[in-house]
């Protein structure tokens, strides 16, 4: 049963701060959220450093993780213009 991947809302990681509080174990907090417990398990150990794993700092370490790099074409115009030239004789992309 393989679903498409989301990241954890800040409501999420804060039922998961809070019910980790109460001493509930991942396996319980995954099946309430609907989630793996391997995520819930991941999710505490990357913000363990941080008190009480709460919610608005893991959502800020998260962010912080997930990044886009900047795309190539709108940065290097030559490349554009060669791709598109490519494109234009019907090369494969």
């Amino acid at each position: 049963m393989s679903e498409s991947y989301r990241r954890l809302l800040i409501e999420e990681r804060d039922d998961i701060s809070l019910q980790l509080a109460m001493g509930d174990s991942f396996r319980s907090i995954a099946r309430q959220l609907g989630r793996s417990p391997s995520t819930i398990s991941r999710e505490y150990f990357r913000n363990a450093s941080t008190v009480g794993c709460r919610a608005v700092t893991a959502q800020k370490r998260a962010d912080n993780r997930c990044y886009r790099k900047p795309r190539k074409l709108p940065s290097m115009p030559r490349l554009r213009h060669y791709i598109l030239r490519g494109l234009r004789k019907q090369w494969s992309p």
